[in-house]
């Protein structure tokens, strides 16, 4: 480990502490800042050619989901197999009933080495609170 004491004087010491302090923080958003509104979500659907992942039951999935969803049971046994098919260039926009599935789902996506994606804040709970559309 190099010291930044042998090289900077104490004024560039703090810039650069508080430099990767910014960067840290920086990373800490990207990472938390990824549940959105159903508002949001619905925005995010029509762009980026999303994948949007239903990790919820197939009897749940099949009483209801958002247009355009697959479904990925959360419960399955080859539940992270099939997870890891997705595509990582692609946006990936996940949800479950209210939160609880989807937020395990998209921290083992981010694991996995996705980087883009958001889940929906409240679930298909929240989504049809606020009016949204379901299918069948």
């Amino acid at each position: 480990f190099i010291s930044l004491q042998s090289y900077l004087n104490p004024t560039e010491q703090m810039q650069k502490l508080f430099m990767i302090i910014g960067f840290l923080m920086l990373g800490s958003v990207t990472i938390f800042a990824q549940e959105v509104s159903p508002e949001k979500f619905e925005e995010l659907m029509s762009t980026g050619d999303p994948q949007i992942v239903d990790v919820r039951t197939e009897r749940e999935f099949n009483g209801g989901h958002i247009p355009n969803a697959v479904n990925i049971d959360y419960f399955s046994d080859d539940f992270q197999s099939t997870l890891s098919q997705l595509d990582k260039d692609r946006p990936v926009l996940i949800y479950c009933y209210s939160g609880g599935r989807s937020t395990e789902a998209r921290l083992l996506l981010n694991k996995m080495g996705y980087s883009n994606v958001t889940e929906l804040k409240g679930g298909l709970s929240e989504w049809r609170n606020a009016g949204k559309t379901v299918d069948k």
